[in-house]
C-alpha cells in the first residue's frame, strides 16, 4: 500500500487538489511558514507511511488514470527490490535513449528532481535518520541524492514519464521555467493504453 503525499505552497493548493482529485487519501502538506522545499520536505518525513510513499510536488500534471498504475508500480518495486523510483523522467540523454529502446525502468544516476517519487518505507526510514545530520538546508532532492550515495542505494526512473512538470505555474525556487525543465517522454495516455502495468511485459536495464 502507498501513502500519497503532496508538498505545496498555499497559492497552489487549489491547483494541486484539482489535479489529484481522483486519488484517494492524499496527505497535503502546505508550507504555511514558507520554510522552502527542504524545510517542508523535512517536516513531511514525520508523516506515517505504509509500504511505500509517493511524494508529489504541487506543479505536476498527471497522466490519465494515474491512480490505476500505483498497485502495479508497487509490484514492480517489490519484485525488483527498488527503494527509490522517479515517475517523472527529466530531460537527460540517457533517459531519452532508454525510452527509445522501450526500456520501462532504468537506473537514474546523479539523481535529482522530486516532482513525483516513490520511496520504500525502508528508504523513508533512512531519510528520517539522516535528516538531522545533513548539511543541506535548501534542496530536498540533493538531500535524497546524498542519502542514496551514503547507503549505496540506486535510484530508478519509470519510462515513459507518468508526470509532467507544469512550468506555466512559475517556480517557487526562482528557477528559469522552460521546456528544459519538462519531460520529453511524458505520455499522458500511457496508463489508459496499457490498461495497467504488467510486470511480466516490462524491460529494464
Amino acid at each position: 500500500m502507498t501513502t500519497i503525499t503532496a508538498q505545496c505552497i498555499p497559492e497552489r493548493l487549489d491547483y494541486i487538489k484539482n489535479e489529484l482529485k481522483a486519488l484517494k487519501g492524499v496527505v497535503y502538506h502546505v508550507d504555511e511558514e514558507r520554510k522552502g522545499s527542504f524545510g517542508s520536505f523535512k517536516d513531511m518525513l514525520s508523516i506515517k507511511v505504509a509500504d511505500y510513499r509517493l511524494h508529489l510536488q504541487d506543479d505536476v500534471i498527471l497522466a490519465d488514470n494515474f491512480g490505476d498504475a500505483i498497485p502495479d508500480i508497487e509490484a514492480l518495486m517489490d519484485v525488483r527490490g527498488i527503494d527509490v523510483l522517479s515517475l517523472f523522467a527529466p530531460r537527460r540523454k540517457r533517459i531519452i535513449e532508454a525510452y527509445n529502446q522501450n526500456i520501462l525502468i532504468d537506473e537514474f544516476p546523479n539523481f535529482l528532481w522530486l516532482q513525483a517519487t516513490m520511496f520504500s518505507a525502508r528508504f523513508v526510514g533512512l531519510m528520517q535518520m539522516e535528516i538531522e545530520y545533513t548539511n543541506q538546508t535548501k534542496h530536498d532532492d540533493v538531500f535524497v541524492a546524498d542519502v542514496l550515495k551514503k547507503y549505496g542505494v540506486k535510484a530508478y526512473v519509470f519510462l515513459p514519464s507518468l508526470v509532467q512538470h507544469n512550468v506555466d505555474l512559475g517556480s517557487s525556487m526562482s528557477h528559469a521555467n522552460s521546456k528544459r525543465r519538462t519531460s520529453p517522454v511524458f505520455d499522458k495516455d500511457f496508463i489508459k493504453k496499457t490498461q495497467g502495468l504488467n510486470a511480466s511485459h516490462t524491460a529494464s536495464r
